[in-house]
């Protein structure tokens, strides 16, 4: 390289100083071309220097008007209301030992049916459950109510995991949930307020009686 250097910084002053990336790697080049052949340098340069990565793609003018299509859902509270009121629920569960102390862990199915006013949104149906946030607060909070009811004790915080699945006719919906049981609360005595002791009033001076 060092004589092909000589040569280009022979031919024009502006490569008697130091050298840019873009020189370099165009001596680099004719130094290949040199001590390869052509041929051998032409089967070379034919070669992806990055596999794996997408080509060069020409760029293109930005649109002037762009259209983006968006589906929006609504759904109605009351008719959830409508769906969970006349909706089966099953539960199971029960209050295990754990390091931490007693754990209820128990799981809930609540089982949607459609009317046959509603059967047309039978194969929408999953979707809209699995995406209403309305609808998963209100499967939590049953679910929650039966672990109160089968838990031997007051529990903490619940944490649970929402499902949805197809089911004949409609939709189910199971929650799985675990939480702590507090059953020393039962027993702990209820606190005693401080009896009240009537103050007598304070005599201000100027006054009579």
């Amino acid at each position: 390289m060092s004589k092909i250097r000589r040569i280009l910084r022979a031919l024009h002053p502006r490569f008697g100083g130091e050298l840019g990336p873009p020189i370099r790697r165009t001596l680099q080049c004719a130094e290949n071309f040199v001590l390869l052949g052509p041929a051998r340098y032409a089967l070379l340069s034919m070669a992806p220097l990055r596999p794996g990565r997408p080509g060069i793609a020409k760029t293109r003018e930005l649109p002037l008007i762009q259209r983006r299509v968006v589906e929006l859902w609504q759904s109605n509270d009351y008719r959830w209301r409508e769906l969970f009121a006349a909706a089966d629920v099953m539960s199971e569960g029960a209050t295990r030992k754990d390091v931490d102390g007693a754990v209820y862990y128990g799981s809930t199915s609540i089982v949607l049916t459609l009317g046959s006013r509603d059967a047309v949104y039978a194969d929408k149906l999953v979707r809209a459950l699995s995406k209403d946030p309305h609808v998963r607060l209100r499967a939590v909070r049953i679910a929650c109510l039966e672990a109160q009811l089968r838990a031997t004790g007051a529990i903490g915080r619940v944490h649970s995991e929402f499902r949805v699945k197809p089911h004949q006719g409609g939709a189910c919906i199971d929650v799985d949930v675990h939480a702590n049981v507090f059953s020393d609360l039962a027993h702990r005595p209820a606190k005693t307020k401080a009896p009240f002791v009537k103050l007598p009033k304070r005599k201000t001076p100027g006054t009579r009686r």
